[in-house]
């Protein structure tokens, strides 16, 4: 998700799916590898088929996915020579922490290993 779909995303997330078609909220076509439905408007879209699913508790309210990713979809741009940084800029990616929508923020803490003297 980023940030130009969050508030569908949102919706869509705290609505079920058997009470409309969320393809009508999100504009979406099929997946080129699964069947499933990518949003045109996504900067990147991973294809998930879900491997197992881990029930959290009795009731099956709870659960874990765990998927494999069976393609990715990445807009063009996103894929030219700029930092990783820029891309992750012009993405906007957004992150779910508890109940929070935060940015992904495209400043670098550093690099793996910078840190491994400094303990």
């Amino acid at each position: 998700m980023n940030e130009a779909l969050l508030p569908a995303a949102d919706y869509c997330g705290n609505h079920p799916g058997y009470d409309f078609d969320k393809s009508k909220e999100i504009p979406s076509v099929k997946g080129a590898v699964l069947d499933v439905p990518v949003p045109v408007s996504s900067p990147w879209t991973f294809e998930l088929e879900v491997d197992k699913t881990l029930r959290l508790d009795e009731r099956n309210e709870s659960e874990i996915y765990i998927c494999k990713i069976r393609n990715v979809l990445t807009e063009e741009g996103l894929t030219d020579g700029r930092s990783f940084e820029e891309r992750l800029k012009e993405a906007a990616p957004v992150i779910a922490l508890s109940t929070k929508y935060f940015p992904a923020k495209p400043e670098a803490l550093g690099d793996w290993g910078q840190w491994k003297d400094k303990h």
